[in-house]
């Protein structure tokens, strides 16, 4: 890592034992898998550290670290619901709260997208979302729209 020496006012130095040091850490932003602190001058969108290669052939690499296959599918699970939810409630401000199967089927929806499937007291099948759930009638496979 290469220190620049730039004219910082004194005020935002960093004291370090007695030494100045370049950097600040105001912000607080820090990798999202080891917690390493990231300096204010570095870039702002900055998530995980950067590669490092040891000399003895070891990688360091947080980024690839972070994203675990588990991990990969809950966030994709996690956006698929936000999508959902944000048709279904496009729906019920434009006033409709019920639906087809074949129009449920069109619009891209399934329910293996839905966090939780399960029949109700009254034979409904219900299928919830984080902002709300569907209710299928199993006979006529009309389906009503409930958010939360």
């Amino acid at each position: 890592m290469i220190k620049l020496k730039l004219d910082i006012p004194s005020n935002i130095i960093k004291q370090d034992n007695g030494n100045n040091s370049y950097y600040t850490y105001f912000d607080g932003r820090s990798c999202r898998y080891c917690k390493t602190p990231f300096p204010d001058q570095t870039n702002k969108s900055r998530e995980f550290c950067e590669k490092h290669v040891f000399s003895d052939g070891r990688i360091r690499d947080c980024k690839s670290l972070y994203w675990t296959p588990e991990r990969r599918m809950e966030s994709k699970k996690t956006k698929d619901q936000e999508q959902i939810c944000g048709s279904l409630k496009e729906l019920i401000e434009n006033g409709k709260t019920e639906m087809s199967w074949e129009e449920f089927c069109f619009k891209g929806f399934s329910l293996k997208q839905a966090s939780q499937t399960y029949t109700s007291a009254d034979n409904q099948i219900v299928a919830l979302f984080t902002e709300g759930h569907i209710l299928i009638d199993p006979n006529t496979y009309k389906i009503k729209i409930v958010i939360q």
